[in-house]
């Protein structure tokens, strides 16, 4: 790896957490909308405690309002539920949720009250869809009814960078701005990797994009390509 110049900050740990912090702060915040805490809040307090409850899990309403505000569940069948429980609420109640998804309400039931019941492949990937486009929606993400992006962002960058083309090319170090539209694929890998909490990886989506398109480089790895060495910001704008 080539040797870089020193950063503001001379703790490695340090720049890395501010980098951390930077794209998590640059990037739509998609994860609250379907966390624990917004899933109780929806189904309110009694009706999950009830949902513990038909699983033989019995659990105050205190502990049930301390689950919403720690944002977990620390059980995971009664996790489960949870999420099918909010997630037909949010389909519009479990008649409205059976005729979109074309299962019958015993069937919804069945899969309501039992978290090792599966609906077919089909109506999970519809769920999974509704679930991404009201994610993004709530973020403030445009988007089609499938939660796939109705619009590209932009990627607005800067800080020190080492740049280099290949391996057997020199490397360039300066503080650079970057104001580049993205295409599809690299603003989904940012998305994702945000989405699961990968924030590192959503850096390196990036970075591999600027790479290629904006540097010209002959790919991206540890050793050749764009690499920020710290960030004085990192937003996806729309």
């Amino acid at each position: 790896m080539p040797q870089r110049r020193a950063s503001r900050a001379a703790n490695p740990e340090i720049v890395a957490a501010r980098m951390t912090q930077e794209v998590r702060d640059g990037i739509p915040d998609t994860r609250t909308y379907l966390s624990a805490t917004s899933q109780i809040g929806r189904l309110g307090v009694k009706e999950v405690r009830g949902i513990a409850a038909g699983l033989g899990i019995a659990r105050s309403e205190r502990t049930i309002r301390r689950w919403r505000k720690e944002g977990r569940i620390p059980h995971t069948a009664v996790e489960t539920l949870v999420q099918r429980a909010d997630q037909v609420t949010r389909h519009g109640g479990i008649e409205e949720a059976a005729q979109q998804l074309g299962r019958t309400v015993p069937t919804m039931t069945t899969w309501l009250t039992d978290p090792d019941h599966e609906l077919t492949p089909q109506a999970r990937q519809q769920i999974s869809d509704r679930d991404r486009t009201e994610r993004r929606s709530s973020a403030g993400i445009p988007v089609k009814k499938d939660g796939s992006l109705a619009r590209l962002p932009k990627l607005v960058a800067s800080g020190n960078v080492w740049v280099k083309g290949d391996t057997d090319s020199d490397t360039y170090f300066a503080h650079r701005n970057v104001d580049v539209l993205l295409d599809e694929e690299t603003a989904e890998a940012i998305l994702a990797a945000s989405e699961a909490g990968d924030y590192f990886g959503a850096r390196q989506a990036a970075e591999a994009f600027l790479s290629e398109y904006h540097a010209g480089c002959a790919g991206y790895s540890d050793e050749h390509g764009w690499h920020f060495d710290d960030l004085d910001e990192f937003k996806l704008q729309w």
